[in-house]
């Protein structure tokens, strides 16, 4: 199942990123070689991040932006994880399915 989480960003976090970026990027790139990370990226204005995942459930994929060097160290205050049907591009997932398929 695909997920998107919402992470927003502590107050005053802007400056904890450089410290932390090194282990965080790498973070990902091992859950992308796994298949698990499909895309990610920072929002606008210091607002927070975004991140679509592969995970077998919302739980999953919760304790996958838990273990982010960004959480565990203070940059994202809290975050949101919802279920996502992805459809686009076809390449990765073919046609769309209806809901119950």
């Amino acid at each position: 199942m695909s997920f998107v989480v919402i992470a927003r960003d502590a107050e005053g976090s802007l400056g904890r990123r450089p410290a932390l970026r090194a282990a965080h990027l790498e973070y990902w790139k091992r859950l992308e070689d796994a298949g698990r990370m499909v895309l990610a990226g920072p929002l606008g204005n210091g607002q927070g991040s975004l991140f679509v995942i592969e995970a077998e459930s919302a739980a999953e994929a919760e304790e996958l932006i838990q273990g982010d060097p960004y959480s565990t160290g203070g940059v994202f205050a809290s975050w949101e994880v919802l279920a996502f049907q992805c459809v686009l591009p076809l390449s990765r997932y073919g046609p769309p399915r209806r809901p119950n398929e």
